[in-house]
């Protein structure tokens, strides 16, 4: 039978009981929200974005049902509009019913010798799910006035785009598909037409000619969200993925020990992170805000595209396009330069008195390879600039691994590169990194 206007289901392992619950209590929702895990059978009652009452399998009711019901991360669930009458049997809010929950899970999981940690994620991701919900819905109804309405699945989506590799992937004349937590799905709503995708692409990236582009795109209320227009064999298409995310903390970034506390307490040298870009942007920016929290001065960053929003600390945080990399370096002084894209203009590392480190990103090779083909993407003027400034001074690769465990953390290889005369080359043996300050760039 099809489901109701207004009703959604799928899979528990696309989507977790957590999620689903910020998102009916941030729409305010009525209905009942249904879960099925092999034999086990289980439902929470929502009235305007509450849940109000649970029951399960085992004829609990009230709290204790719904406490058991959110441990399930396996199965399907169901949401229904309904009317939810007669009283109110959970008087926890929502949301700290929720934390609850977290936290007995953790507190099991510990007891089993697990790791735990939901309750610290339920809390983190909280924010940015409230922040991006209004935004995507307003974009989507603008964008659409007059077509037909979006349904409930796509209403969905657009609210679980809540980390940076989360993305939803709009083609005229084929249904949407998004990817939550690296698996992709489709959108079971109608297709969007030719008109409709065209009035979605200008609502997010103006009046703009056809072809690859990319831009954040202001939605109402002030948010952004990074929009990429590709053109493929069969068409074009717009990815749309949340900006704005607050950084992963250090403390899920995973090493050696010792390698972690050489990593977090360089005090001058260079910082070079690759891997896949997604996993690789992820880790350099848990390594900026780190640094931001704990380290005063000045960081410029270079050449990012917004994914992530830092709060800032002990230190100040200046961002500024590739292009406008001199200009600031020579009236700002950093301390700390990030540099999340390469593609700076000649000259851009012509002016870095007083700097003590550097961070950037390579995106092809390994180590030694990477830095190579980083280093010759400057051109030649700046790599001898870069050459003169590392001498003597310490260089680590941050390799991000393929593999992100299911609980969010990165796990990274941490190897020392010998820089300067032997550009390149591998030091694995290398001993503690020198105390003398590396020479600054010339003026």
């Amino acid at each position: 039978m099809p489901a109701g206007r207004g009703a959604f289901s799928g899979e528990l392992g696309l989507i977790g009981l957590f999620d689903l619950g910020q998102l009916l209590m941030l729409n305010r929702a009525t209905g009942v929200l249904s879960a099925t895990d092999g034999p086990r059978r289980g439902a929470l009652y929502f009235r305007d974005g509450r849940i109000v009452n649970a029951v399960d399998d085992e004829r609990r009711e009230g709290e204790s049902a719904a406490y058991r019901i959110f441990t399930w991360r396996t199965g399907r669930f169901e949401f229904s509009p309904k009317p939810v009458t007669g009283d109110a049997l959970i008087a926890e809010g929502t949301e700290g019913l929720m934390l609850e929950a977290a936290r007995r899970m953790d507190e099991a999981a510990l007891g089993d010798g697990r790791d735990g940690g939901e309750a610290g994620r339920l809390a983190e991701r909280q924010d940015a799910m409230a922040a991006l919900r209004e935004e995507f819905h307003a974009a989507t109804r603008e964008a659409r006035a007059g077509a037909r309405a979006t349904g409930g699945q796509t209403a969905l989506a657009l609210d679980a785009l809540a980390r940076a590799d989360d993305r939803l992937l709009l083609r005229p004349g084929r249904p949407a598909r998004v990817r939550l937590r690296g698996a992709w799905r489709d959108v079971r709503d109608a297709a969007l037409d030719h008109a409709e995708y065209a009035e979605v692409r200008e609502r997010l990236l103006g009046e703009s000619a056809p072809g690859p582009q990319r831009a954040c795109a202001v939605l109402p209320g002030g948010r952004r969200v990074i929009v990429e227009c590709v053109a493929g064999p069969d068409g074009e298409a717009l990815w749309l993925r949340p900006a704005d995310l607050p950084p992963p903390p250090a403390r899920r970034l995973v090493a050696a020990p010792e390698q972690m506390a050489d990593l977090l307490a360089m005090e001058r040298g260079m910082v070079l992170v690759g891997g896949e870009p997604e996993r690789a942007s992820r880790v350099l920016h848990a390594l900026v805000a780190d640094r931001l929290a704990r380290r005063p001065g000045v960081l410029l960053l270079a050449g990012g595209d917004g994914a992530y929003r830092h709060a800032e600390g002990a230190g100040v945080l200046v961002e500024v396009a590739a292009e406008g990399l001199a200009a600031a370096c020579a009236g700002l002084q950093p301390e700390t330069l990030v540099l999340e894209h390469p593609a700076a203009p000649p000259g851009s590392l012509a002016r870095l008195a007083g700097l003590r480190v550097l961070m950037a990103i390579a995106h092809a090779g390994e180590a030694e390879a990477a830095f190579e083909a980083w280093r010759a993407g400057l051109g030649r003027d700046d790599a001898a600039r870069l050459d003169a400034w590392l001498e003597g001074a310490p260089a680590l690769w941050v390799g991000a691994l393929a593999t992100e465990a299911e609980d969010d953390t990165l796990p990274v290889a941490v190897r020392s590169l010998r820089i300067g005369p032997a550009a390149g080359r591998v030091d694995e043996e290398a001993g503690p990194p020198p105390s003398a300050a590396p020479p600054a760039l010339a003026a």
